[in-house]
């Protein structure tokens, strides 16, 4: 029933996996409503009372024992979160290993802001306020305290990510960044799905460096003191995360038009991400390069298969010697120039652009990349493949991508082009 076709089990039960102050909280009760609103086997007592949430601690459920919480939850549809002390408190009472295999799919949420999480969590431990009780008095932050806080940011990330500590195969990776205000938006980010108005209890903290009364203090404290990253490295106040090995991603990129859009949710379909057909495509999947680095881009979506499309003010041939680290495959999308058919397609298709001359420039750059860029660069005919429907081209796709065929493939081709090919 989960959207998401990649589980370690055939169980329906989500678990969030994040650090202190890092949006967990908001992330976690507003997917609970989505999931209890959509599917009737969530709306269960358990999850309804969020008893799911940082569960394995010694002051939660009236004193039971962490054995207790962890019999408590159901054998099937339950929505968790836990923290690293969850973890390692499941660890000790010797449940951990049993907990992960009953846990169908996995999301991992961090933040990339380090300074503003160590923030976070000096001040909420420092007034003792953690969720819908924050107020801006302002306070002067002890300096150990303080150093202790970035430590434990430092800490989460470690365990939790660069020594993965218990060997977690996330599902997918979340920054807490990427949070907005509207739940309906997390959703859809956590499920693929859109759910309209949900209804969100679970405010924001005030500005941080307002209520710090000796925040140049704390800066300096920062700067100095040493970061180490697994998994990672730290850039200023930005941690720039790192995929595992073995993930594979892929970059699609064309000359002009709708093409990228469509073909791109035709490949991310192929990879469980369940999504509707639109003419403006999921801002997750585009990368732009003068933004974002490659390894922050990739890490910010996923750790399992999938593509991404170059911003149309990028291209290929325009990545420079800088993005150098990008890995994965690209698929460039092409046609057969000197097929009549296809030619009189994109034409009567794109009128207002001359086709010939944007083939014969692609095609051109497409040889220099090549020879500038370390990178499998595999050419998909997207007239045979979304036009005519072309089973040949189809296979050789499934092939490249190294997942099985869809039995409705033909219908999705379908959907394209009742959708229309042009911007």
């Amino acid at each position: 029933m989960y959207s998401h076709n990649h589980k370690t089990t055939d169980k329906n039960t989500v678990a969030i996996f994040g650090a202190p102050r890092s949006g967990s909280t908001f992330a976690f009760h507003n997917l609970v409503t989505g999931l209890i609103r959509e599917y009737p086997g969530y709306n269960t007592e358990f999850n309804r009372q969020r008893r799911g949430g940082e569960p394995f601690r010694d002051t939660v459920w009236g004193g039971n024992s962490l054995e207790d919480n962890w019999r408590d939850f159901p054998d099937d549809y339950w929505i968790g979160k836990f923290h690293l002390l969850d973890m390692i408190n499941a660890d000790k009472a010797g449940f951990v290993n049993d907990l992960l295999a009953n846990t169908g799919y996995k999301i991992l949420l961090l933040r990339r802001n380090l300074w503003e999480g160590s923030l976070s969590m000096a001040i909420s431990s420092a007034k003792n306020q953690w969720i819908n009780n924050l107020d801006d008095r302002q306070i002067e932050l002890d300096p150990v305290h303080f150093r202790d806080m970035l430590e434990l940011q430092l800490r989460n990330v470690n365990h939790m990510w660069g020594d993965n500590d218990w060997n977690i195969r996330y599902d997918q990776f979340c920054y807490t960044e990427e949070l907005t205000d509207n739940p309906s938006q997390w959703y859809q980010r956590a499920t693929g799905k859109w759910l309209d108005q949900i209804v969100n209890h679970i405010e924001k903290s005030p500005p941080k460096e307002q209520i710090i009364t000796n925040i140049n203090e704390m800066r300096e404290i920062y700067q100095q003191h040493p970061k180490v990253i697994r998994g990672g490295e730290v850039e200023g106040d930005i941690i720039n995360y790192r995929l595992p090995e073995g993930s594979e991603q892929y970059i699609v990129t064309y000359c002009r038009g709708d093409l990228g859009n469509h073909f791109l949710w035709f490949v991310n379909q192929h990879f469980g991400y369940d999504s509707q057909l639109t003419d403006t495509p999921d801002p997750n999947w585009i990368w732009d390069p003068q933004r974002d680095s490659w390894q922050q881009h990739t890490f910010g979506k996923s750790v399992r298969k999938f593509a991404s499309k170059l911003t149309k003010s990028q291209a290929l041939w325009g990545l420079t010697d800088r993005e150098q680290h990008v890995t994965g495959t690209v698929l460039n999308l092409v046609w057969d120039n000197t097929d009549p058919s296809a030619v009189d397609y994109f034409t009567r298709r794109y009128a207002h652009l001359d086709y010939g001359e944007v083939f014969r420039n692609n095609n051109t750059r497409r040889l220099q990349a090549r020879q500038q860029l370390s990178l499998d660069i595999v050419d998909i005919d997207v007239y045979r493949l979304l036009v005519l429907a072309d089973a040949d081209e189809y296979n050789q796709l499934l092939n490249i991508l190294g997942v099985p065929g869809r039995a409705d493939w033909q219908q999705m081709v379908d959907t394209i082009q009742a959708h229309g090919l042009d911007e």
